[in-house]
């Protein structure tokens, strides 16, 4: 498998990157999180979530270097297998966040078919739900080149 070559509109990118650095604070706290803990010897519980909390915090690293990449927007940019793998995996914890505080009253086909009425939203919500459309879109072409 190649290299990915990722080309994105730079004034979308300006307009829907603020929702996903908030989504961004809310990931780092796996307290929040469904994520099913193994219970029972409590230090391997606790290097099982210091594992995660770096392995995410990496992964996050990679996405918000592409994010603010400034060619991102301007000019494709080319990611490693391994990069677009951590992009991909930000990006899937970037929209858990979003479903889990902003459309948790949304049903799961709605949202993963895009048949949410964008207009019924308060403008601030447009933008969460744009971000979890872009992330899910973002998610789909790199799967398709992995």
């Amino acid at each position: 498998m190649g290299d990915i070559h990722l080309s994105m509109d730079g004034e979308f990118m300006e307009r829907f990157v603020e929702p996903l650095r908030k989504m961004d604070e809310m990931t780092a706290s796996l307290a929040q999180s469904k994520v099913l803990i193994p219970e029972g010897d409590a230090l391997m519980r606790q290097l099982w979530i210091e594992h995660l909390r770096s392995s995410l915090a990496a992964d996050m690293d990679v996405f918000w270097t592409l994010i603010g990449d400034k060619r991102f927007g301007n000019e494709p940019l080319v990611l490693s297998p391994a990069e677009a793998e951590s992009v991909l995996r930000a990006a899937a914890s970037l929209r858990m966040r979003i479903r889990e505080a902003f459309l948790a009253d949304v049903e799961d086909i709605v949202l993963e078919k895009g048949m949410l009425d964008i207009q019924s939203l308060p403008p601030d919500l447009q933008k969460v739900y744009v971000s979890y459309i872009f992330l899910g879109s973002l998610q789909e072409l790199l799967l398709s080149h992995l």
